[in-house]
């Protein structure tokens, strides 16, 4: 299979579409859906601005900390729909920092664990996240897990269960 950059295939489309330049295209093409606001946690710069640009293009407000305590001061000026979280992070396990965020915020987040240990699925579920994703993660399918995040709202109080169990 071939892959061809998006960007060079711009100009033909913008031919096709019958639009003359870039500011046609970009006022034509279709825009993503607003979506759930997102914290990604994870000490890998890389792949925490990768995924945050992933989101952000796919309609979410994203907010990006590589360290826990970046985390946690973060939290008291964003409360996000969602809150994806390495496991392996540096000082303090993702568990334990979801335990930490929960216990800030007045909502309990979709909680989603992004790692590269496979084995911790079933931990993860026991420490309440609602999601486990493998590095490197399907876009679509997080997208899809995230977007589920505004019906976990409407559970009220039984969502926060995760803080108060620590």
């Amino acid at each position: 299979m071939v892959h061809t950059p998006l960007i060079s295939i711009i100009p033909r489309l913008q031919s096709l579409a019958g639009l003359s330049s870039e500011r046609e295209w970009r006022a034509h093409a279709p825009q993503p859906s607003p979506g759930p606001s997102v914290l990604i946690v994870d000490d890998n710069r890389d792949g925490a601005e990768s995924l945050a640009a992933v989101l952000n293009l796919l309609g979410h407000e994203v907010r990006v900390a590589f360290h826990p305590d970046e985390a946690l001061e973060l939290i008291h000026s964003f409360e996000p729909d969602a809150m994806l979280l390495d496991i392996g992070l540096p000082e303090m396990d993702g568990y334990k920092l979801a335990r930490k965020l929960c216990g800030i915020l007045r909502r309990r987040p979709l909680l989603v664990a992004i790692t590269g240990y496979g084995n911790l699925d079933g931990r993860s579920q026991a420490e309440g996240f609602d999601h486990h994703f493998l590095k490197p993660v399907d876009s679509c399918e997080l997208d899809s897990a995230v977007r589920a995040a505004a019906s976990y709202h409407s559970a009220g109080p039984a969502r926060t269960a995760l803080a108060r169990s620590s």
